[in-house]
């Protein structure tokens, strides 16, 4: 499959987490965009496509979960949607219930997880 064809917006407040994410994305083809925090990553969906978004759970400024609500109200729509955290109160089955396709535990292993978008996306 030609991996080019997919974007990947990386959502986390932890600059570095969230360069050396996207830069491994990118070493595997995707177009891959990288942002700080839920209202900037609003408005990279709102002007382009996306179809895989990685976010942290817990930011300042909207949290993950909060960023999948405001996708399920949007006329763009939840892409394949990942919240990663290390702590959060909700099963993945809620989460997967709200319109995500899952739950990335941090630590995570990048290569586990470019594995798991790619598996995604061919199913």
């Amino acid at each position: 499959m030609e991996w080019d064809q997919f974007s990947v917006l990386v959502v986390d407040d932890e600059e570095a987490l969230a360069e050396i994410c996207g830069e491994v994305f990118e070493m595997e083809g995707f177009n891959t965009k990288v942002v700080n925090g839920g209202p900037d990553a609003l408005k990279i969906i709102n002007e382009t496509k996306i179809d895989v978004i990685i976010s942290d759970a817990f930011m300042p400024d909207m949290t993950g979960i909060e960023l999948l609500e405001k996708l399920t109200t949007s006329e763009a729509g939840v892409p394949l949607f990942y919240l990663a955290t290390g702590d959060i109160d909700i099963s993945e089955d809620a989460l997967i219930a709200k319109g995500a396709k899952g739950l990335i535990e941090k630590p995570y292993s990048l290569d586990d997880l470019v594995e798991r978008v790619k598996k995604d996306l061919q199913a």
